[in-house]
């Protein structure tokens, strides 16, 4: 029983400490700083497992981290275009 108990306890602390520095993050950061933060974490961590863990990475698992980053890039340029037509608007 002790290593499930080990591995229950790991498993909770490590939700609660994740939630808690998430809404921090929020607090400090914002919703769509954080939401963007949020966007890049399976992309990081696929390429620090092949970088730090040596794990094998498909041309799937490569394909797909092109498609995140292509999805959030393409949200930030729109939000900044967005952002730079409501200036330009509002100086007007």
């Amino acid at each position: 029983w002790e290593p499930h108990l080990y591995m229950l306890a790991a498993a909770i602390f490590t939700s609660v400490v994740a939630s808690a520095c998430f809404q921090q993050g929020i607090r400090r950061l914002g919703g769509a700083s954080a939401a963007f933060f949020s966007l890049l974490e399976p992309a990081g961590s696929c390429v620090l497992g092949a970088l730090v863990l040596q794990e094998h990475m498909s041309w799937k698992a490569m394909l797909g981290i092109a498609i995140v980053l292509g999805a959030v890039l393409s949200m930030v340029w729109f939000d900044h275009r967005a952002a730079q037509k409501e200036l330009r608007h509002a100086a007007h």
